[in-house]
Formats: C-alpha cells, sequence, structure tokens
C-alpha cells in the first residue's frame, strides 16, 4: 500500500475511546495479485479501494470494492476518494434523488465529503448554497469550484434565511445536507421546500444534529441519517456500485477531486492520530507508506519464565507442534517434569523427537506421555489419579494446546460478493 485516509474513528480506537476499528478504511496502493475470478483488474494496476485493513503493508480486499485510478493522480488523492465521494454520492444520488434546477444548502461545506457533495451537487445541475465557518473557506470554495459569492454564505443564523429566500425566490431549497455533529437550527429547516430532504451523515451510531421536532410536520420534509460504515457492512453490493459510479464520474471528468489533502508519512501516525482527534488538521489526513516505511511502536517486554523445578505441568495437545514447542519453552523456564496429553496414542518417533529436544535443552528435564481426551471427563479424573500415584511433584500448571483445524476460510461479511441484501 502507498496511501491510507485517515478517519476521526480511527484516532478514537487508537486512543481507546471506542472498541471498534471503523470497516470502512480507504486506501491506494499497487496490485501484486488477483483471484482467478477477478476481471478488469491486473498486477501492477494503480488503484483506489475501501473496505481493507487499516494500515497494513499488504493487503486483501474484494475486488468490487477497488478501482484503477489514473496516472495524473498521486496515491494521497487516490486515498481521499471512496469514503468522502461515496457518502456524497449515496446522500444525493441515491436518497436525495437531487435533479437539475433544484437547490441543496451544504452545512460546514469546507469538509471533504461536502466538498465532494458540491462536486456532485454542479454535475448534477444543482444550486448549491455553501455554508462556511471562516473567509479563508469562503474564498478556497469560490476559487477552487466556481461558485458564486453570493451562494458562499459565512455562518449567520440570522442571515441565511434571507439569503436563501432570496437565492430560491422564496421556494426554500431541495435538500440540506449537514456532515456536521452541530444541530440543525429551526431557521435552518424553515429555508428547506416542501417536501424538502434533511440528511446527516454520522461517523458511527444513531446520533445526529438533526431535531425533527423543530420541523412542521406539514411540510412533508424526509429525514434521513446515513452511517457509511453500517451501509458498507448491511450492503455491501450497494457499496461497491456507489464506489464504481463514483469512479466512473471521476475519469470521465464529470466530477473532481479537490478537496484539500493534508499527507504525512506514515512514520508519524502517532502523532497525525492524536491531531485529528484534537482537530489540529483539518481536510483530508493521508498517511503515505511504501517500501521500507517503519513506523515507531512500543515494545512489549516480558519477565522472564521462572518455573518451579519442584513441579509438574501438563500440557494437554503435546503431540501437536504448538505443545511440542510449549513444552521447550517450558523446559528453558525450569521445568523438570511435563506431561504430554494426546487423544491418541503417541508413536515412538513421536515421542523420541521431543525427548531429544527437550533433552537438548536441559537434559535432566523429562517428558511423559498420557492418552487422554480432555473432552472426556471419565478420562481427565482417570489421567489426574495416574499422575497423583505415579509419583511425580504437585501439578502446578495446565495448558490447553489442543486445537481442531478447518481447511476453510471464512470471509469477511461486507466483503462477501454473494452476502445476501434482502
Amino acid at each position: 500500500m502507498k496511501a491510507y485516509g485517515v478517519k476521526p474513528g480511527d484516532a478514537a480506537f487508537a486512543l481507546g475511546q471506542i472498541n471498534n476499528l471503523s470497516l470502512v478504511t480507504e486506501c491506494a496502493g499497487v496490485i501484486t495479485a488477483t483471484g482467478p475470478e477477478v476481471s478488469g483488474l491486473a498486477v501492477g494496476d494503480r488503484v483506489s479501494a475501501f473496505g481493507c485493513t487499516p494500515y497494513a503493508s499488504r493487503v486483501r480486499v474484494y475486488s468490487g470494492n477497488v478501482a484503477r485510478i489514473p496516472d495524473s493522480w498521486s496515491f494521497a488523492v487516490g486515498a481521499s476518494i471512496p469514503v468522502a465521494f461515496m457518502t456524497a454520492y449515496h446522500c444525493l444520488v441515491t436518497l436525495a434523488n437531487l435533479k437539475k434546477d433544484q437547490c441543496i444548502m451544504i452545512h460546514a461545506a469546507a469538509g471533504p465529503v461536502e466538498q465532494a457533495a458540491i462536486s456532485i451537487a454542479k454535475h448534477l445541475g444543482s444550486t448549491v448554497i455553501a455554508i462556511v465557518s471562516s473567509g479563508a473557506e469562503r474564498d478556497w470554495l469560490i476559487k477552487n469550484f466556481d461558485l458564486s459569492p453570493i451562494h458562499v454564505v459565512l455562518t449567520d443564523a440570522s442571515r441565511v434565511p434571507k439569503i436563501v429566500s432570496s437565492i430560491t425566490g422564496k421556494i426554500g431549497v431541495d435538500c440540506l445536507l449537514n456532515c456536521s455533529p452541530n444541530t440543525l437550527t429551526e431557521d435552518d429547516l424553515i429555508g428547506l421546500n416542501f417536501g424538502g430532504t434533511i440528511i446527516q451523515t454520522v461517523d458511527s451510531g444513531l446520533s445526529s444534529g438533526v431535531n425533527s421536532r423543530s420541523a412542521p410536520l406539514k411540510n412533508n420534509f424526509t429525514f434521513r441519517v446515513v452511517d457509511l460504515v453500517a451501509l458498507i457492512a448491511h450492503k455491501p453490493l450497494e457499496a461497491a456500485r456507489i464506489f464504481a459510479n463514483v469512479m466512473s464520474l471521476l475519469e470521465r471528468g464529470s466530477i473532481q477531486a479537490k478537496s484539500s489533502i493534508s499527507a504525512k508519512p506514515i512514520a508519524e501516525i502517532g502523532s497525525v492520530l492524536k491531531a485529528v482527534q484534537s482537530k489540529d488538521l483539518v481536510g483530508t489526513i493521508i498517511l503515505e507508506s511504501g517500501r521500507g516505511a517503519l513506523v515507531r511502536t512500543k515494545g512489549y517486554y516480558s519477565s522472564p519464565l521462572n518455573l518451579d523445578a519442584n513441579a509438574t505441568y501438563v500440557v494437554a495437545g503435546g503431540v501437536g507442534d504448538l505443545g511440542s514447542r510449549l513444552a521447550e519453552l517450558m523446559v528453558k523456564g525450569g521445568a523438570k517434569h511435563i506431561v504430554m496429553l494426546s487423544r491418541r496414542s503417541v508413536q515412538p518417533d513421536e515421542y523420541q523427537k521431543i525427548k531429544h529436544d527437550v533433552q537438548l535443552i536441559s537434559p535432566s528435564s523429562r517428558i511423559y506421555w498420557k492418552t487422554c481426551d480432555i473432552k472426556d471427563a471419565l478420562q481427565v479424573k482417570e489421567c489426574a489419579a495416574s499422575l497423583k500415584s505415579s509419583g511425580l511433584p504437585p501439578v502446578k500448571g495446565v495448558v490447553q494446546a489442543a486445537v481442531v483445524l478447518h481447511a476453510s476460510l471464512k470471509c469477511l461479511y461486507f466483503n462477501h460478493p454473494e452476502a445476501d441484501e434482502s
């Protein structure tokens, strides 16, 4: 991978404020391998993708979540596309059904999703009223999106309704998009046309800035809450369709990726996540990686294993590779008596190999074998009685190392092309 988009949820997860890492991770890189049924993509293609393992050097992802990007794009631009444009497309096209000559008001319009929404709305032939919080944001949107200065309005609850009324001929806007956590006011809703749509995006859960009680119910307003993570998890094929449509529009030049990008090396991931959490970084935040990229991590140091030489330790599943490695580790830690349990009788060559490996480490250590199915309570009781009567030291530790492996892989639901969307 060459670049990753950073989201507030990533920072919250890294700082321990939420338990689940987002499934919507966006990235860009170069394809190194494809599955036998993949078509339209090839090794060496430069691509943008979503729904992959966050911040991994290599990822495996469903082909429907991947699209080629032009050679003229940087990987940072490619990684900035999926979340912003998929969210905006779903809001304006799928839900609001925004059409030519209709009008949309976009709050906090300098954000990545909001800028994507401006580009899509202009492509649809709709009039855009952008609400911003600073003169710098206003100037940037006017310059980069060719918006009329009259249509880019500084946040002012007393002025916005008058400006909306003037621009729309007192009809009001057909769609109101709010991607910020700020609650919409009654004045905001007054500026909405009869039968208009209010859309609030959220990062997770059902919390939103929309208060439906503020709106006159007689105006037939429609309230929609959009959570892209939930859409990808529950409607993976719909999410893939939206992504394909977005990338097609970008490839044709019908919409443009103009969001301001702040790119940082992935080596700075710690400070970047803290800055995202504290909102010290604005715009689309990208972490760039590549061959040889290093990330500082907190080392894990464990105290030396110190086992009692005058005790017995039991390893269930000792005939397997995991069990034999555990026996070696325990002997290195000072154990002198290890009992290996197995459901089946151990072959002489298996016993001799483990005995040889253990005694190379500690010639005085002893390995004992017992046939015992630990799922059978009676066999476990008989084994315990046998150990007690054999003269071995008291048991001070038992390790469960028995495993059953199935030769199958279960795909994550949101990456499964046959997922049920009914």
